[in-house]
């Protein structure tokens, strides 16, 4: 069990401010190339100061924020042994200050197996087909839960998904709170905060990192270096085009 204290934000900007200096549970898939939405290099780059924090909320994200108190209902509804359950609607925030890793869990409750947390999803019915039905749930919010879960002391975790179409449907799952995934979690937690205090990127994925290295190493303004003084690069070029030679004999 790890010690992690909880955090009371007065508004959005302060949470965000919080979330800025841990991985949290939404982003901590992407330590063990997990997560569909960020990859290692990106979240290296965003903790490291290089890139601008993301704080502008695009259109799924309000559609989780303005449906998650109907998951929530539901959610409580469909566990009639919860004693107890907190709606955690004011964004409290858990924070192991040692691992730096921080969750704002959606729902904790009491209930005879223990504290529990509950993670909400509001997900469009034709993406929850292609993206959940085999993997209920996809493994970067299984292991978001899993941390929420640790973070908060809790035995118990799950996963709840609403969709609204025609219809509403909802569905729990009960996430495995695997000890070994967490051990490892931790340790990937621990090599990337040194990865970010030595300022050495992890590898980059080159097809899913495009835009970030774009951003990071623009191209060139156009500027010149005079080399036609430097020995070693006549050298250099001297050695290349004898060694041409020989090849082509």
């Amino acid at each position: 069990m790890i010690e992690a204290k909880r955090l009371s934000p007065t508004d959005r900007a302060e949470w965000l401010e919080m979330r800025r200096h841990d991985v949290t549970a939404s982003q901590i898939a992407a330590l063990v190339n997990a997560h569909p939405y960020c990859t290692k290099f990106e979240l290296w780059a965003a903790k490291s100061g290089k890139l601008e924090p993301e704080n502008t909320e695009n259109e799924a994200m309000r559609r989780g924020r303005l449906l998650e108190p109907i998951a929530a209902k539901l959610a409580i509804e469909a566990i009639p042994e919860v004693t107890e359950a907190a709606y955690n609607s004011t964004n409290q925030y858990w924070r192991s200050a040692e691992h730096r890793i921080g969750a704002t869990p959606d729902i904790i409750a009491e209930s005879p197996r223990g504290r529990g947390v509950i993670q909400l999803k509001s997900v469009e019915p034709s993406l929850y087909d292609r993206t959940w039905r085999d993997q209920d749930p996809p493994l970067w919010i299984a292991l978001q839960a899993l941390t929420e879960a640790h973070l908060v002391g809790a035995q118990w975790a799950m996963v709840g998904v609403l969709r609204v179409g025609h219809g509403v449907e909802f569905d729990l799952t009960e996430i495995p709170l695997h000890a070994g995934a967490w051990s490892r979690l931790l340790e990937e937690a621990a090599r990337f905060w040194q990865s970010v205090e030595a300022d050495t990127p992890p590898a980059p994925d080159y097809a899913r990192d495009a835009a970030v290295i774009a951003e990071l190493y623009p191209a060139s303004a156009g500027a010149s270096i005079d080399l036609s003084g430097d020995n070693e690069l006549m050298d250099a070029l001297q050695t290349r085009e004898l060694a041409k030679e020989r090849a082509s004999g």
